[in-house]
């Protein structure tokens, strides 16, 4: 060059390990399957809330239904601890399967929303029955930002790389 300092450089310039994808967690991932781990604390919370309601409600043992559909509500929340754990470890699938989940998932709360109101205000419940429903379309809501980080650009490419990884 002749000197001119106004000139553009000649260097070449490239990136820098382009080619090998990062391994490391982006942190939309991990505050989305932190998220979700809240989601399903919060999801016991309100299951313990419930068995409490329904226990000083009732003179007699809990109904058999009661207990059944308690059962199948921890085996599910199980299963959402099972499904985060594997999320959070880089498996594609689990995340898949939170995003089922989710779209099934707005389908029941809307249908425990309903099903809450007429049950606790035949009940004569002392808790309202907006407040059990609120919490449901709330943790909902929290799933579904949590899932939705999940699908973001960065974390698409973190699955890809960690299931290439494991490939090798």
């Amino acid at each position: 060059m002749s000197g001119n300092p106004y000139s553009p450089p000649t260097a070449q310039v490239q990136d820098i390990g382009s080619d090998q994808p990062s391994l490391e967690r982006p942190p939309l991932v991990t505050i989305g399957v932190r998220l979700l781990w809240m989601a399903i604390a919060l999801a016991l919370v309100q299951l313990v809330l419930g068995a409490f309601n329904q226990f000083q409600n009732v003179d007699d043992a809990m109904s058999t239904e009661y207990l059944f559909a308690l059962a199948y509500s921890l085996g599910v929340t199980g299963v959402m601890a099972i499904l985060t754990w594997h999320a959070g470890k880089g498996r594609n699938w689990a995340r898949i399967l939170h995003l089922c989940a989710l779209m099934l998932g707005v389908l029941a709360a809307v249908g425990t929303y309903l099903a809450m109101r007429s049950v606790m205000s035949n009940m004569g419940s002392e808790m309202p029955a907006n407040y059990l429903g609120v919490g449901v379309i709330l943790l909902t809501a929290l799933k579904a930002a949590a899932v939705l980080m999940l699908f973001t650009p960065s974390a698409n490419a973190w699955y890809r790389a960690i299931k290439s990884s494991r490939t090798r």
